[in-house]
């Protein structure tokens, strides 16, 4: 608005990724009904989202499995040294034990992860531009993404991914059963969001 950018022609040029670093050679082979978060344990990201979340798609798909990636971190909120053991609290006990919390780990780690992975969650409130997000839909994963600002430029809802807003934990749940559930549908927004990256993303 200040710079009146909206009375011209505009192109945007995204930062993007090396698409060569990111192929996966077998798309459709994957962990049944594994969601995969990756990203700092941290309020900002939405992760006190994700019991919420985890919690509802484990009524429908109890033998689903939540996947953390990402450094811990202290709650500026609470004072608390760990979110992660905050994050503990959070979950029923039986839920708890479908959860995995594998920290910080070695980046190429990270892509194995990202490959395995059904379906990726990033319930984030504030982000730059959510590199990671780009990386899954590159690695043909579906993924379900905030909804906040930067979000509408890395996917078009419905097409190649889904676009939720984070306290919406029951939509969000009941986006990873619709795509844990129907096997074409997760193939269809793969393959849609590789496609986006290589339009929009590639370096």
């Amino acid at each position: 608005k200040l710079l009146k950018v909206n009375e011209k022609k505009v192109t945007t040029l995204h930062y993007g990724i090396r698409l060569e670093d990111f192929i996966n050679p077998f798309p459709l082979q994957y962990n049944q009904a594994k969601i995969l978060y990756i990203g700092t344990l941290i309020r900002k990201k939405g992760v006190f989202e994700l019991p919420k979340i985890f919690e509802t798609v484990l009524q429908s798909i109890p033998d689903a499995r939540l996947t953390l990636i990402g450094a811990d971190s202290t709650d500026a909120l609470s004072g608390s040294l760990s979110t992660w053991k905050m994050l503990q609290q959070q979950f029923s006990e039986k839920a708890l034990q479908r959860v995995e919390y594998l920290g910080k780990i070695p980046y190429g780690e990270v892509k194995k992860h990202l490959c395995a992975a059904h379906v990726c969650v990033f319930p984030t409130f504030a982000e730059t531009l959510g590199m990671v997000t780009i990386e899954a839909m590159a690695l043909q994963k579906a993924v379900v993404n905030s909804n906040i600002g930067w979000a509408n430029e890395l996917i078009d809802d419905g097409e190649n991914g889904f676009l939720v807003h984070p306290r919406d934990t029951h939509t969000f749940a009941e986006k990873f059963v619709e795509i844990i559930s129907h096997p074409a549908l997760s193939e269809k927004l793969g393959i849609a969001a590789r496609q986006k990256v290589e339009i929009d993303f590639d370096m």
